[in-house]
């Protein structure tokens, strides 16, 4: 436990507002916001779990997936087989019908079993003895721990490391201003554009509340305009808001235009997952193609069609199986 960063406090009932991500919760004494991560204790906000993560581990900087990010030293574009150490924790702030990475997108009634705890000077020792040039904060949404990234990063930094991350779209600016002097590049969700409203994040995501589309795309465009690389996933779900072709199209000049034509925007096959685990929500190829043509239309030039099975979930290493999103 360590106490939070982004709240402030002040009221009469000791009650604390949490600036993490866009939902801003109001956090009454002995309780924790939307993400249970993150709890009031008399009147001060504490992390919970600071340290804890799911898992931490190599993979390829592809799957993220960043396809243009450049080495702010050299200049040259990352090879997409380019070694990351991905590291996730527990919860999120959204509860997605779809997750690919539901077991740790919850917090574990087992969490103190199944965590593996360690500081940043662990995290960071590992990744120079592997030789890993990229630490990548993923698989669950690092908007709501912004303190375990922030002094990851930092010593990151200090070793020359680079650092990514791969997040929903919902830190606030406040959140944002905090973190990106120590990121290099953010890999940042539109599950809905523009022309969706929030309907699609209401129903799709549990996230119920006015303005939310509006938000994340702030947030987006707020950190372009500091500066920093950033590439754009949409999964498309077939039958669903993001998938049509009024929404794509919308989506493809909301990029262009406040993001800049050479944005990578990558749209996504959709796997069964969690509670949206039928077959016929699993996206035709052609549908993928269709639309990635389409977003070409307006000039986007770097849109790309991803159908395979490849992904950013987290599997189980000791297990044969594999995950929900890289399997029929």
């Amino acid at each position: 436990m360590k106490q939070a960063l982004l709240y402030e406090n002040g009221s009469l009932d000791k009650t604390v507002q949490c600036f993490a991500c866009i939902r801003e919760c109001q956090i009454p004494v002995d309780k924790t916001g939307f993400c249970q991560t993150r709890k009031n204790i008399g009147g001060e906000l504490y992390s919970l779990y600071y340290g804890y993560f799911s898992g931490i581990r190599p993979g390829p900087l592809g799957a993220k997936p960043f396809l243009h990010f450049e080495d702010p030293e050299t200049g040259r574009i990352y090879s997409e087989d380019e070694s990351t150490l991905s590291i996730g924790g527990f919860s999120c702030n959204f509860q997605c019908k779809g997750c690919q990475n539901v077991d740790v997108s919850s917090l574990p009634d087992n969490i103190e079993e199944v965590a593996i705890r360690k500081s940043p000077e662990e995290i960071v020792a590992e990744a120079k003895k592997k030789s890993i040039r990229i630490i990548a904060f993923t698989w669950n949404e690092p908007a709501i721990m912004p303190e375990i990234v922030l002094d990851i990063a930092k010593l990151a930094h200090e070793n020359n490391i680079r650092t990514v991350y791969v997040c929903n779209g919902t830190p606030t600016k406040k959140h944002l201003d905090l973190i990106m002097p120590y990121m290099d590049a953010f890999r940042y969700d539109i599950k809905a554009g523009p022309e969706v409203g929030d309907e699609f994040y209401r129903h799709y995501c549990n996230v119920d509340m006015d303005g939310t589309v509006n938000k994340i795309l702030q947030s987006i465009k707020y950190t372009k305009d500091h500066g920093k690389h950033i590439e754009i996933l949409t999964v498309l779900i077939p039958t669903y808001a993001p998938s049509n072709t009024r929404s794509v199209l919308k989506t493809a000049k909301w990029i262009k235009e406040n993001l800049g034509e050479d944005t990578p925007w990558h749209l996504a096959k959709f796997f069964p997952a969690h509670i949206f685990n039928m077959p016929s929500l699993k996206t035709p190829d052609s549908a993928i193609d269709y639309c990635a043509n389409l977003a070409r239309t307006v000039d986007l030039k770097n849109v790309y069609a991803v159908k395979d099975k490849g992904c950013d979930c987290l599997k189980d290493e000791n297990s044969s199986s594999c995950c929900c999103c890289c399997g029929d």
